[in-house]
């Protein structure tokens, strides 16, 4: 798949998926290192131990805390080199914790799914066009949305998607979610491939990632999750989805 340019001109409706994005996520965080600071005393409570001593055991636990604090919070860095624009800032431990929620949660049931999706939300292309034509979504989503894909010598595959702004439009989409998971077995819950990566990069309209990127891999497909604060900010499926090279 050639590499997205993302400089490109988004979608008439971006405005209006940023603003009501932006209503529900805010400013997307970023995992902070905070260091502490550690005093020393010439002896202990009365024990005898001396200051050069207190001194070696105290940096030698600031230490320890100081690589404690990066192994949970060091932002993560998938296994292949990704896009020279895009930056991906999410800490090891929001992963696992996003990937214990995505097992526990993405599941054949529309009652379950509420622990993962919440208006406002995006349904990338490649999960719009399995979903689409659910008879829980007889009534569409009210903003039309389009993803410009660059194919090459400056043309672009303008596929569509899915901006769900209200309850009810999220409920018709968990409930079409759920119909689909039923036919996938027991998913395995991992983070994504580069080719999946990119099918992702390929559609989202901004550079950096803050929240994890994980995926559910079923019989017939993968659904790619991005979260933000503890919900699915950006949903897509990227098994059955090709675009035109």
């Amino acid at each position: 798949m050639k590499q997205p340019n993302h400089d490109h001109a988004t979608s008439p409706n971006r405005a209006l998926e940023s603003a009501a994005l932006h209503s529900r996520f805010g400013a997307f965080p970023v995992a902070e290192l905070r260091r502490g600071a550690y005093g020393c005393r010439g002896s202990a409570f009365g024990l005898g131990i001396t200051t050069s001593c207190m001194i070696a055991r105290q940096t030698k636990l600031w230490w320890v805390l100081v690589a404690f604090t990066m192994c949970s919070f060091a932002h993560a860095e998938l296994p292949y080199k990704l896009p020279p624009k895009a930056k991906y800032t999410a800490s090891n431990e929001a992963i696992t914790k996003a990937k214990v929620e995505l097992s526990a949660n993405l599941v054949s049931d529309a009652a379950t799914l509420t622990n993962l999706f919440a208006s406002p939300m995006m349904c990338g292309p490649g999960l719009w066009n399995a979903l689409k034509g659910s008879p829980h979504f007889s009534k569409p989503p009210v903003a039309k949305s389009t993803a410009k894909i660059p194919i090459g010598k400056g043309k672009f595959q303008e596929v569509p998607m899915a901006l769900l702004q209200s309850e009810g439009e999220v409920a018709s989409f968990r409930k079409a979610l759920a119909d689909l998971l039923g036919s996938q077995g027991k998913l395995t819950i991992r983070e994504p491939n580069q080719d999946e990566f990119m099918k992702y990069w390929a559609t989202i309209p901004f550079n950096e990632i803050t929240g994890p990127l994980v995926i559910g891999e079923g019989k017939d497909v993968s659904i790619f999750c991005q979260f933000e604060k503890g919900r699915v900010f950006w949903v897509d499926e990227v098994k059955q989805t090709h675009f035109k090279k």
